[in-house]
C-alpha cells in the first residue's frame, strides 16, 4: 500500500483535535521519526483523478495541522511506496526539515496579485522610456504590430510573447513595479518571491483595441512570508496601496507557506 504525504511538522502535541479524512476518505495518520512527523493517508496504486475537490481535500488536511503549528506543506503527489520508508525519508532529510521548520515558525504566506494591462505598460514605457528601456528593446518593440491593426488577437499575443519570452523577468518596468511593492512592505516580511507571466484577456474600457481583440496583460504574483505579529500591519499597507494604485490588485492569505518550502518533487513515488 502506498502512502500520500501531506505535510511535515515537529510538535506531536498540537495535532488536530478530531480525526481527519484524507483523499478518498481514508483516515489521516501521523508517522514519526526522531522529532519529525508527517501526516499521511493510504493511497491505492491507481491514484485518484486530480480534481478541484481532491486538491481541496488535500489542502484542508494541511490547513488543519497548520492552524496549530509550523508545517512544511507538500505538493499533491508526494507518494511513498511503503510506510517503512517514511521514517527513512525523515531521517535522511532531518537537517533541512528542522532548519526549514525553524524558518517558518510563527509565519504565514500572504499573496498579492497584480494585473497590469499591456496598454498601461506602453503608456508608462513611453513616459519612462529614457530611464527604463534601452534602444535595443525600443527597436524590437517597433516591429510589433499594434493590436488595432488587422492582425488577429492571438497572432498579436504570440508576437508579444516572442518578444518578451527572453525579457519577462528582466523587463525594467515590471522589475520596478515588483520592487515598489517589495519596498512598501519592507520590515514586515521574512522572505519574498515573485512570479510574472503574460496573459491574454478581452480588452477593458481603458484599452483602444477593437472589440474581440485579445488584450495582453502582465500577471504579477508576489509572495510574502509574514510573521503572525505583522499580519495586521501587512493588510493595512495593502489597502493603502490598493486605494492609490492603478493596477488591479488582489490580496490572498494567510496560507501555509507553499511558496517558501523546498522543492519536494524528487520525493514522488519513492520505492
Amino acid at each position: 500500500m502506498s502512502y500520500l504525504m501531506y505535510c511535515i511538522f515537529a510538535d506531536m502535541k498540537n495535532q488536530p483535535a478530531t480525526a481527519l479524512s484524507g483523499i478518498d476518505g481514508r483516515p489521516v495518520e501521523v508517522v514519526s521519526y526522531n522529532g519529525l512527523n508527517t501526516a499521511v493517508s493510504a493511497m491505492n496504486t491507481s491514484e485518484s483523478p486530480v480534481s478541484i475537490g481532491v486538491l481541496q481535500r488535500f489542502e484542508n488536511v494541511i490547513a488543519a495541522f497548520f492552524a496549530r503549528q509550523a508545517v512544511i506543506p507538500l505538493r499533491y503527489g508526494n507518494v511513498i511506496a511503503d510506510k517503512s520508508r517514511i521514517g527513512y525519508h525523515l531521517k535522511e532529510n532531518a537537517p533541512r526539515y528542522h532548519r526549514l521548520l525553524s524558518e517558518l515558525d510563527g509565519c504565514v504566506e500572504m499573496g498579492i496579485r497584480l494585473l497590469i494591462e499591456d496598454c498601461r505598460l506602453k503608456i508608462a514605457g513611453a513616459k519612462r522610456r529614457s530611464r527604463f528601456i534601452g534602444d535595443d528593446v525600443r527597436n524590437s518593440e517597433s516591429k510589433i504590430q499594434n493590436p488595432r491593426s488587422k492582425i488577429t488577437g492571438r497572432a498579436y499575443l504570440n508576437q508579444r510573447k516572442a518578444l518578451y519570452d527572453g525579457q519577462d523577468r528582466n523587463n525594467p518596468f515590471i522589475k520596478t513595479i515588483i520592487e515598489q511593492y517589495r519596498s512598501a512592505f519592507s520590515g514586515i516580511f521574512v522572505k519574498f518571491k515573485s512570479e510574472n507571466e503574460l496573459k491574454a484577456t478581452q480588452p477593458s474600457s481603458l484599452c483602444n483595441a477593437k472589440p474581440g481583440c485579445c488584450n495582453p496583460q502582465w500577471l504579477l504574483s508576489l509572495f510574502f512570508l509574514v510573521p503572525n505579529g505583522d499580519l495586521t500591519r501587512f493588510k493595512e499597507i495593502f489597502y493603502q496601496l490598493d486605494n492609490r494604485k492603478d493596477e488591479r490588485m488582489m490580496l490572498s492569505g494567510p496560507w501555509p507557506p507553499y511558496n517558501f518550502v523546498v522543492d519536494d518533487h524528487h520525493m514522488r513515488h519513492l520505492g
